[in-house]
């Protein structure tokens, strides 16, 4: 149970990843869509109709295992109902946990789906989450819970010679237009680099707030700076990357983001946030740098450095690539996934299902 293949975002890219993993071309997945891009009316109906769609699948078939992916809030609300009807069925449940800003997001649901959400997580067979740092906040709530450090993972491309555009340095920014990103964070500190002589330049892709985006890049006075380029496909993303110096995403709130991996496995340094799983990734002065959320001054000042410096440039994207080589790979993630996937399954053949036991 995911967001449907359409739908933009990171989530959507680990899941197509994984259902074209040859490691799993032995098993029988069935995609049921829980989620869609576009208004309120479209979402619910795609996620009552799905969960219709679960119910029929379970009562008519044996499934193994239902594995369930989780976004922000409602999408654990949304879950939890699938959770259920898992159980009720006889059926182990894995959860993937995406949620960048849950633990934000938390406080402010009502007692009841705080307390449901919280079952949930204990129940489930196996959590899978994105960082050590995801898995001890996921622990805070659910001390039970039986949860997994999985982090995302790419495919790694062939890398062309290395040369870029020298007429500017051209930075990319890809992911959701809005505050939690960072974007407008982003567009100051372009703003100061351009007044202090460094020439520079900014693909922006995603989608969001893309009438604020206009907006502040104009009163910026940066519309000869930036290139909006839209929601971009993964061919585009490829081309743009093949031609990006360095890549930055000054994020408020982060699980492991796809499109930091993905740079980084193009050889791009990068500059980002110490949030969520980026510490982990990100060795700072070494494969990237690391900044504050929200701190224009450093944020700029690393961007500077790494305009000046070439041969720095070079060095940290070398070390970012052979960074993803060794541990974010989606190959041997695919491993490690059938691994834990797996054993959840066996867990419930074996007598031990939780979901189904657990007074929900």
């Amino acid at each position: 149970m995911a967001p449907a293949a359409t739908v933009k975002g990171g989530i959507t890219t680990v899941i197509n990843g994984i259902e074209d993993s040859e490691r799993f071309a032995d098993c029988a997945i069935v995609r049921v869509a829980s989620h869609v891009d576009g208004s309120r009316v479209r979402k619910a109906f795609v996620a009552m109709t799905g969960l219709g769609r679960a119910a029929g699948l379970l009562l008519g078939r044996r499934f193994d295992l239902v594995y369930l992916h989780t976004g922000d809030n409602p999408s654990p609300s949304r879950k939890y109902l699938f959770f259920r009807l898992a159980g009720l069925c006889g059926v182990n449940t894995v959860i993937h946990w995406h949620a960048a800003s849950f633990m934000e997001q938390y406080p402010k649901l009502s007692g009841f789906w705080r307390r449901r959400i919280k079952r949930m997580l204990t129940a489930a067979g196996q959590v899978v989450c994105l960082s050590e740092s995801w898995r001890d906040d996921l622990l805070k709530l659910a001390p039970a819970a039986c949860v997994t450090v999985l982090p995302n993972a790419v495919r790694l491309p062939l890398l062309n010679d290395g040369r870029r555009p020298t007429t500017a340095l051209r930075l990319t920014f890809l992911g959701l237009i809005g505050p939690r990103k960072g974007i407008w964070d982003l567009l100051e500190s372009l703003k100061r680099l351009r007044e202090a002589g460094f020439a520079v330049r900014l693909s922006v892709g995603g989608n969001g707030e893309v009438e604020k985006l206009a907006a502040e890049i104009e009163r910026l006075g940066l519309a000869e700076a930036v290139d909006y380029l839209g929601w971009i496909s993964a061919e585009e993303r490829d081309r743009l990357l093949r031609v990006t110096d360095v890549y930055v995403l000054p994020s408020y709130g982060e699980g492991l983001p796809m499109s930091v991996l993905e740079a980084m496995s193009y050889a791009i340094p990068v500059v980002a946030t110490t949030v969520g799983g980026l510490p982990e990734l990100i060795v700072d002065g070494v494969n990237g740098f690391l900044v504050e959320p929200g701190d224009v001054d450093a944020l700029t000042a690393r961007l500077a450095e790494l305009t000046l410096d070439a041969s720095l440039r070079q060095d940290m994207g070398r070390s970012a690539r052979q960074t993803v080589e060794a541990g974010y790979e989606l190959d041997k993630y695919c491993i490690r996934l059938r691994q834990v996937l797996g054993q959840a399954a066996q867990n419930e053949m074996q007598g031990g299902l939780r979901n189904a036991a657990y007074k929900c």
